[in-house]
């Protein structure tokens, strides 16, 4: 905590006016100016000795989520499981960290942000809008690593450009393109919180690094922070690769390697130390009581910029469904006329459609299982769960397809035949979008999180 030295009072840094402020008797301090952090205001929390930190550990008692504050601060609402209660807290020591971005967006922005995501989803559920208040968004530092690669000397990269045609075929002569380069690529940032799923960071990437500054306790003041669980080494090779990117893209700009065919010029970047930054991000979870689960929204808290989970009612799917429905059907009838073969074809058409949208959800559904998705989570060697026979959602799909195929491969004379495959191909089609729901709910949902490196996953 850092006194105010007007009248004692906890100062919190302040996200419109960028200072360090008194909310008792309105001082403001510059949160850079080493006088405020040296003379001015008393610093109680920091320890210098062997470069940590000394913190308040706020321990979920729903879901055993560990928050860190650097103040006073505590908490009625736990930012992973959205659980209305107070926090047992305890006192530790963690590392410092090298960089801190400070936030640039309030609260009440972010009530904004949020709105405009959900305002025309017709689809989402009640609570997700009814059960929105101020005081469920929690500012988080996060920390994330801070790559830097560099190069210096020689790179040499292979080109290929045509030169003629003789007969029947086509010659083309190699190159290799020597350059002396000089080139560092820093900024290249990755979460290093297991829990902080990659679709989330990833969703509200990127950050500006050349916003941070030195890390200073007084950004830091009235928020809560996250403690690194991953180790730097985990993205290494996703950041190299970016980096790599980046620097073949430049390279290309030049017309040596344009002229001499080389469109995929390499560096060979060596990885600097990586270092390990604060970045501000706004944290809303959103309880679904009947089944228990949690849907997620969260905010760059410097640009503002919004991933959220977006499951979907079913009952407003139903009712949006069956108006659609009937509205295509008034407008394909004034139009084409609808006879026995185009309605079969219409549901094999949908079979077909339905069975290849829940072979990508489950596919995804178990990469989430398995961890594929979250370098983080798979690196911590957590219990997987049991991956989804895909046959159990599918074979509905393969059913309605064949009969359907089948009924047009013999080509009854009766149109019943034809009649009585549509229906059974539209009754079929119907269970399947209602797994097709329920697979979207699945990656727009997650369980209760008791927390594998918090405590084990304790869910039956």
């Amino acid at each position: 905590m850092i006194e105010c030295p007007s009248c004692g009072a906890k100062l919190k840094y302040d996200i419109n006016s960028q200072m360090i402020k008194c909310d008792f008797c309105k001082s403001t301090f510059d949160p850079k100016s080493v006088d405020l952090k040296a003379n001015v205001a008393k610093e109680i929390t920091i320890e210098n000795l062997d470069n940590l930190v000394e913190a308040k550990n706020y321990i979920c008692q729903s879901c055993g989520a560990e928050l860190l504050t650097f103040d006073e601060t505590a908490a009625t609402f736990c930012n992973y499981c959205g659980s209305e209660s107070m926090l047992e807290d305890r006192l530790i020591k963690i590392n410092k960290p090298d960089f801190v971005i400070p936030f640039k967006i309030s609260k009440e922005e972010c009530i904004k942000i949020y709105e405009k995501k959900v305002k025309n989803n017709f689809l989402i559920p009640k609570y997700m809008k009814d059960n929105f208040v101020l005081e469920k968004i929690h500012g988080i530092y996060m920390p994330y690593a801070i790559y830097k690669f560099n190069h210096s000397g020689i790179t040499k990269n292979k080109g290929s450009k045509y030169w003629k045609h003789r007969g029947n075929y086509d010659y083309y002569k190699d190159y290799l393109i020597e350059a002396d380069v000089t080139a560092n690529v820093e900024g290249i940032s990755y979460d290093l919180v297991s829990n902080f799923y990659d679709q989330y960071s990833f969703g509200i990437s990127p950050y500006d690094y050349n916003e941070a500054v030195p890390f200073n306790l007084n950004y830091i003041s009235g928020f809560y922070a996250d403690k690194k669980d991953v180790e730097n080494k985990v993205y290494t090779l996703d950041a190299k690769e970016v980096a790599e990117k980046y620097m073949g893209d430049k390279l290309k700009e030049r017309k040596e390697f344009r002229k001499y065919g080389c469109s995929h010029p390499k560096l060979g970047l060596k990885e600097d130390t990586a270092q390990v930054g604060m970045f501000p991000v706004y944290f809303l979870a959103f309880r679904n009581q009947k089944n228990n689960t949690i849907s997620y929204a969260v905010i760059n808290g410097q640009t503002g910029k919004i991933a959220s989970d977006m499951p979907i009612d079913f009952m407003k799917y139903l009712i949006l469904s069956i108006f659609i429905s009937i509205i295509s059907f008034v407008v394909i009838n004034s139009f084409l006329r609808i006879n026995c073969k185009t309605l079969l074809a219409l549901g094999i058409v949908m079979s077909f459609n339905s069975f290849i949208i829940s072979k990508v959800n489950l596919s995804k559904i178990n990469d989430r299982k398995t961890y594929e998705d979250d370098a983080g989570m798979k690196n911590k060697k957590v219990n997987k769960e049991k991956k989804i026979k895909s046959s159990k959602y599918v074979r509905k799909q393969i059913i309605g397809f064949l009969l359907g195929l089948a009924i047009m491969i013999i080509k009854p004379v009766d149109d019943i035949y034809y009649y009585l495959g549509a229906i059974i191909l539209f009754s079929l089609n119907v269970l399947c979008f209602n797994d097709i729901v329920k697979e979207h709910n699945m990656l727009t949902t997650r369980k209760i999180p008791q927390l594998e490196k918090r405590g084990g996953d304790k869910h039956e």
